[in-house]
């Protein structure tokens, strides 16, 4: 199995199309386009595509929040599991950007697995 090439690391840091590498994926600070701008590949390719996301989002989110949690458990003097809900405040303002990472990241893995042909004329039916 291939690896993802520099070019395609740069992609995903950037938040480009896993297919042409250039295309914008988000217009906004969660909403996405639905095709990109440049190549024109439909970002979700069927409904409930963005499942497997939802894993990446968790095994992004868990970490950070553990980390969340020492820190403030280091800086309060505090039982680890009791700085919970402070870790918590300062997890939230992170969300978006695991929501936007955990996409591409998600899209990128699935077009370089399952590559969508670059001609539309072609392609077999969504």
């Amino acid at each position: 199995m291939r690896r993802f090439s520099p070019e395609q690391w740069r992609a995903v840091r950037r938040l480009r199309c896993p297919r042409c590498l250039n295309g914008k994926v988000f217009n906004g600070a969660i909403s996405m386009y639905a095709n990109c701008p440049d190549c024109g590949l439909l970002y979700n390719r069927e409904q409930g595509f963005f499942l497997g996301a939802l894993y990446i989002a968790y095994g992004m989110g868990i970490p950070i929040l553990l980390a969340a949690m020492w820190l403030t458990s280091l800086a309060l003097r505090r039982p680890f599991f009791d700085s919970f809900w402070e870790a918590l405040i300062l997890f939230f303002p992170i969300t978006p950007w695991i929501f936007r990472y955990s996409r591409v990241i998600w899209m990128h893995i699935i077009q370089h697995l399952d590559p969508l042909p670059q001609d539309r004329k072609n392609a077999p039916p969504l």
